[in-house]
């Protein structure tokens, strides 16, 4: 009976990582970069001056920024240094994402290392996926940032992002790419909040709820070896268990190793070209 149960799991999970699917609708699409946000800033402070690269400018919870968004924080723009010689998204090959202004200059919302520091959105309808380009403001430590959603009168966590230290990715693209399905059909009020360390929001995008929403992918370009998860170009993997459920979610570059959680067994691996089944022995 049990392999039964199995493989009809199998059978169904299957229809739903190969159904047709549009681009997602957005509820939330932010790019901090962009000159609708340095607009919003001079609306709301009429002081507020656009940081020059290495400098920031603070951020108070007294404004509703852009009509929808609360934030205890720092705008900052990012400084180029030897470190830092690019300033391309992960995804920008794929999806043209550019986290710069007209000057070539990367703008962060930035959270706080200690005390209180967030980015709260209003009550949306619904949420499906949220997509966080960040970047860690630590070279050589990692560190996390809550995704939290406010109900009973307080805010509670709901999943908790673990960033790389900069270090990890710094000389090859400007943010770390990462996302989670926060799957309410309901209506929701959500926040990030800040972690130990300083980290940087380049873009933020919630899309509505839209539980069979994956793309028609016809060629994977996924292989595995003992732990090490490869991937052919760059791309947002999910990993599904063999009863539909996502077991981990991850950027892959070109090689990952997988963590402890995914045990050994039989997986389905969903990437941005594709479905596979992989098997971890």
């Amino acid at each position: 009976m049990k392999h039964k149960l199995l493989t009809f799991a199998v059978l169904a999970i299957l229809p739903l990582l190969n159904m047709q699917a549009d681009e997602p609708v957005l509820h939330v699409s932010e790019n901090f970069s962009t000159q609708a946000w340095q607009d919003a800033l001079s609306t709301n402070d009429p002081a507020y001056v656009k940081p020059a690269p290495g400098g920031n400018y603070g951020v108070l919870t007294t404004a509703l920024y852009q009509d929808k968004y609360k934030m205890e924080g720092a705008f900052v723009t990012l400084q180029l240094d030897t470190d830092n010689p690019t300033l391309d998204c992960a995804l920008f090959a794929e999806k043209s994402i550019v986290h710069t202004d007209e000057n070539g200059h990367a703008i962060s919302f930035r959270l706080r290392n200690s005390g209180t520091s967030y980015f709260e959105m209003q009550e949306l309808p619904n949420a499906g996926v949220i997509t966080i380009h960040a970047r860690n403001g630590n070279k050589t430590a990692t560190t996390t940032m809550k995704l939290q959603k406010y109900e009973m009168e307080a805010w509670t966590d709901i999943h908790t992002f673990d960033l790389r230290m900069s270090n990890d990715f710094r000389n090859t693209f400007l943010d770390e790419i990462l996302t989670f399905n926060i799957n309410s059909p309901d209506p929701i009020k959500l926040r990030l909040s800040r972690g130990d360390k300083f980290i940087m929001l380049f873009q933020v995008d919630v899309a509505a709820y839209a539980p069979t929403a994956v793309k028609n992918l016809q060629y994977a370009g996924f292989n595995v070896n003992g732990r090490t998860l490869i991937a052919e170009n760059p791309t947002q993997v999910s990993i599904y268990n063999m009863l539909g459920k996502v077991v981990h979610e991850v950027y892959v570059e070109n090689t990952v190793e997988l963590p402890a959680s995914v045990g050994k067994g039989l997986y389905i691996v969903k990437g941005n070209q594709g479905v596979q089944k992989i098997q971890i022995k």
